[in-house]
């Protein structure tokens, strides 16, 4: 019987050892992509000086919506029972990479962007709610 549970113990660990790593490895990837969209908002347009960076306000809606979509989901799956303050958080960062964008000359600030912002985080959360609600019903 000591050997069982034992058994069963080391199971646990090693079960919350993977679900530890991958919540880690989540973070990292959240704030990897959370690190390239403030590069991005900061870089110049890719018209300016030759260059051609990829940024965010000229490939439009569905970039922005697609961005703050995966840093959501990335932030949940980091933060597995902390939801409401990474959406929370992730809604701040959005308005605040934005807002900065008022002030380099070389960038410019669209409400738009923030709507698809906004927009993005808005369908994970609907994403996630529907998820939940498919789960119940197998349960």
């Amino acid at each position: 019987l000591l050997l069982i549970l034992n058994s069963v113990r080391h199971k646990e660990v090693s079960e919350n050892d993977k679900s530890l790593s991958k919540r880690k490895l989540f973070g990292i990837l959240f704030g990897l992509e959370a690190l390239a969209l403030a590069l991005f908002t900061v870089m110049p347009d890719s018209t300016e000086n030759g260059l051609s960076v990829p940024h965010l306000t000229e490939s439009g809606f569905f970039l922005h919506l697609v961005a703050y979509l995966s840093l959501s989901a990335l932030g949940y799956w980091a933060c597995r029972h902390s939801f409401i303050p990474v959406f929370l958080f992730v809604i701040l960062y959005s308005t605040v990479l934005e807002g900065v964008q008022l002030y380099i000359p070389y960038r410019s600030f669209n409400y738009w962007d923030i709507v698809a912002n906004l927009v993005g985080i808005f369908l994970f959360t609907v994403i996630l709610y529907l998820d939940r609600k498919r789960r119940v019903k197998l349960n």
